[in-house]
């Protein structure tokens, strides 16, 4: 089988363990047209007429539905190049489709998160400028899952979401879950009793930074050995028990910031699937998550951590204090997620999950493309 997965530049590198994963069932080539804002003709315009009022005018801000249907265009452009033709296609995530009008292969999705559900559940990733333009884009968002051979979800949520909002046939809809953007098979051994936390703060307010360092000051009024560290965004000041790294690239030392942490906490107002948390379980480290997590029922199943369904930093002060003085309760949370990622939480996993799926639609034949 002769696979195309196709999606922005920044998600197919996030997810090339899952491309690596894949091709040990089917030849795979990759198809990304990246962020129109990365155009060099854009980019060479925007320094051009900067501090001007022509600057950023050549593309819109996203989200925008004609961005949706230009995106929609060259993929499909690019996807018609491929030589020889692929059986099937694999598009990540729904910012554009794969196909606009022609007809081409026939194309399967892998979802996280869907507009419709952005729109209900978070709206600051639902700004649609002018506000109208939401309805255009819904248009396109519905077709794109009404002409796909099958889709693929992260979570039971989107699954769901697909069935009830949009009248996917659940025979169309596979639950496969994801894997961390580092699992390597020996994780090493995992020890508590250092009192740190550890916390992406790649998008601070989304991810719910503000809750995490209320939270903080709470616990160490009563547990002052307590320490957090927040990776993931730009390096900030140290304040008291708090260090800031910033972005860290090196895979040794993330695994070594993993394995010296006795939680991660998540407590995110909207994370569909956080690879962060994925990865915590990988290395053994309890976690403690917000309902809105995309993470939340894996956490509940498994019992590597806990689910905190009250937002106020009190309750997770509350959560995070009583394991911290439970060390008996990290090693069980720690063996559970270890198990939860070992068994399916993981690339291999999610591969093979969407064999069948995927070998179903390229025995499909084509269709027209939106």
């Amino acid at each position: 089988m002769r696979l195309a997965v196709s999606g922005d530049r920044v998600f197919l590198d996030r997810y090339r363990p899952m491309l690596q994963a894949l091709a040990e069932h089917a030849h795979v080539d990759t198809v990304h047209t990246g962020n129109l804002s990365e155009w060099l003709p854009v980019r060479i315009y925007n320094r051009l007429t900067r501090g001007t009022r022509f600057h950023d005018r050549l593309v819109h801000r996203d989200p925008h539905p004609s961005n949706f249907a230009t995106r929609s265009r060259l993929a499909e452009k690019q996807i018609a190049r491929l030589t020889p033709r692929p059986d099937v296609l694999m598009h990540v995530f729904s910012s554009y489709a794969p196909q606009w009008k022609a007809e081409g292969p026939p194309y399967t999705l892998y979802l996280d998160y869907t507009m419709a559900q952005a729109k209900r559940e978070y709206p600051p990733w639902a700004d649609f400028h002018p506000p109208r333009g939401y309805a255009r884009w819904a248009r396109y968002e519905r077709t794109t899952y009404e002409r796909a051979r099958h889709i693929f979800t992260m979570t039971s949520a989107t699954k769901a979401f697909l069935e009830s909002d949009f009248g996917i046939d659940p025979e169309r809809i596979t639950f496969v879950g994801s894997g961390g953007s580092n699992q390597d098979d020996h994780p090493g051994t995992k020890t508590f009793g250092t009192h740190r936390l550890f916390f992406d703060g790649s998008d601070w307010y989304r991810k719910g930074g503000d809750t995490l360092a209320a939270a903080f000051h709470l616990v160490r009024r009563t547990l002052p050995s307590a320490t957090v560290v927040v990776v993931g965004g730009p390096a900030g000041e140290n304040g008291a028990g708090i260090e800031n790294p910033g972005l860290i690239s090196d895979r040794g030392e993330m695994t070594r910031l993993f394995l010296a942490s006795d939680l991660v906490v998540a407590p995110a107002r909207c994370d569909p699937m956080p690879g962060f948390v994925i990865e915590a379980m990988h290395y053994g480290v309890p976690c403690v998550v917000s309902a809105e997590n995309g993470m939340a029922s894996a956490v509940r199943e498994s019992g590597s951590g806990m689910v905190v369904e009250d937002r106020s930093p009190e309750a997770y002060a509350a959560a995070i204090e009583a394991l911290l003085r439970s060390p008996d309760r990290l090693q069980e949370m720690s063996a559970n997620g270890r198990r939860m990622t070992a068994e399916r939480l993981n690339w291999t996993f999610v591969a093979g999950a969407m064999l069948p799926g995927l070998k179903r639609a390229a025995g499909e034949g084509g269709r027209d493309g939106v």
